[in-house]
């Protein structure tokens, strides 16, 4: 597979849609609350988006892989680290600033979740914290959303290591291995070897998110076969596929109320997998779901979604602190939609864009430079 699928990115950016909605509704609680536990939540489930985010980052990183051709480590990371930590540190540093010029309000009214954030004093050391990314640490401070970025950089660096065995091996064994880190993962739940300081952010749970990117790697593996598999349904069986993928991507709360048992989230986790799997292939392998995905609505918000997702919730954060009490709270919401797409926007032109460009330079000279030492060698 050699042309960028577009689909993909479409879907990315209607996750990061997704991730602000759910925000929105994390200070104004959905009601009627029944339809928290209906194919609806697909609208604002920003856990199940962050799943999403990892399959597809999985799915993306282990197409090259799979071309045979060759592979240098330090161009990689080099790739990566201005892809993703780049445009990090620039929103980390708006972050910074804005909680230091913007007064801090009294939002415990309006919701306990939202009057968490900026309320502490920013110290010297987790401001170092926040620079390094990778290790554990409280994401919470500054920008809640950074903790899946944590697990992403992790993983990203640890990722040519996991495709030499997701190549090697048959997806049976990458599966049964899957499972196995998950379930080392929940372990350290009862042993505590490693408690998590931030969000999900202990090294514990970095095993378990691995698996997202196994997914995502055995299904770009086999993405030939699925989609003739799914090309060869019926239409009755392709809407039964598709009601099945909402139902398992929507499953969260309804494992939280049924199973309240210690380590849920795993279980909810590979069942939100399996609809984001769901999803993936129908948007590659349904051409009327795939022309709708091309539409540049879509497009626009695959592009973007990256900076949507760092820049919301600081936007969020600002504006309910400057304008909750003059403002009514939905006027805020709007606010912040506008707001994030038209900073997004400049995010992705002025920031992104060059930084990714820079990444895929600097990686061709020392490709080009590996190239002529291994020949003069």
């Amino acid at each position: 597979m050699n042309k960028r699928l577009v689909e993909l990115d479409s879907l990315r950016g209607l996750a990061a849609l997704s991730v602000m909605i759910g925000h929105f509704m994390n200070i104004t609680p959905i009601n009627p609350t029944f339809l928290v536990y209906t194919p609806l939540r697909i609208l604002w489930g920003g856990h199940e988006a962050v799943i999403l985010f990892f399959i597809l980052s999985g799915f993306v990183l282990s197409l090259p892989f799979y071309k045979g051709v060759s592979f240098d480590y330090t161009s990689y990371v080099i790739k990566r680290i201005f892809r993703i930590y780049v445009p990090y540190l620039v929103a980390m540093l708006a972050a910074v600033i804005i909680s230091l010029l913007i007064h801090k309000k009294d939002l415990s009214g309006l919701s306990q979740w939202i009057d968490s954030y900026w309320s502490y004093p920013l110290s010297f050391g987790n401001v170092i914290q926040h620079v390094l990314l990778i290790f554990d640490f409280e994401t919470r401070q500054l920008n809640p959303v950074i903790w899946s970025l944590v697990q992403e950089m992790r993983i990203s660096l640890l990722f040519p290591i996991i495709m030499y065995f997701v190549i090697k091996l048959k997806w049976k064994t990458c599966m049964g291995i899957a499972a196995g880190l998950s379930i080392v993962s929940l372990s350290n739940r009862w042993v505590h070897f490693n408690e998590s300081i931030g969000y999900f952010t202990s090294y514990f749970d970095t095993l378990h998110y691995i698996s997202m990117f196994i997914f995502g790697a055995l299904l770009a593996k086999n993405v030939d076969l699925i989609k003739k598999l799914y090309s060869n349904l019926s239409f009755s069986k392709k809407v039964i596929f598709g009601l099945t993928g909402m139902a398992l991507y929507s499953v969260l709360p309804i494992v939280e109320s049924v199973a309240p048992f210690f380590g849920n989230y795993v279980l909810s986790d590979w069942l939100i997998s399996g609809g984001v799997i769901t999803f993936i292939v129908m948007a590659i392998g349904s051409a009327r779901i795939s022309t709708v995905l091309k539409k540049r609505l879509f497009t626009l918000c695959g592009e973007l979604s990256y900076s949507i997702y760092l820049y919301h919730l600081i936007i969020l954060i600002a504006l309910t602190n400057l304008f909750y009490g003059r403002l009514n709270i939905f006027l805020i919401y709007l606010l912040t939609l506008l707001g994030t797409f038209c900073i997004s926007f400049l995010s992705w032109k002025y920031i992104e864009k060059p930084s990714m460009n820079i990444g895929k330079r600097l990686s061709k000279i020392l490709e080009k430079r590996n190239a002529t030492y291994k020949r003069s060698a």
